[in-house]
C-alpha cells in the first residue's frame, strides 16, 4: 500500500483506491484458493474410523492390563 502512496488519514486517490480493491479482491481469492489447496489433500475424513478403533484397542489393552495388576 505504501507503493501507491497510502497514508491513512489523507484522502484516497484512485491508485490507492486500486490498491486497497485488489488487496480485498486478490487476497480473498489467494486465501480461498490456498484453503482449496489445502482440503484436497485433507485424510482425517478417511482414516478417522482406523483410528478410533486403535484408540478403543489401546483402551482395552490398558484395561485388561490395569485389571490384571490388580
Amino acid at each position: 500500500m505504501s507503493l501507491v502512496g497510502f497514508a491513512g488519514t489523507a484522502t484516497i486517490n484512485a491508485a490507492q483506491s486500486q490498491m486497497l480493491i485488489a488487496i480485498y479482491i486478490i487476497g480473498n481469492i489467494i486465501a480461498w484458493g490456498g484453503i482449496g489447496v489445502l482440503l484436497i489433500f485433507y485424510k482425517l475424513d478417511k482414516i478417522y474410523p482406523r483410528i478410533i478403533t486403535e484408540m478403543k484397542q489401546r483402551e482395552a489393552a490398558e484395561a485388561a492390563k490395569t485389571t490384571a495388576n490388580a
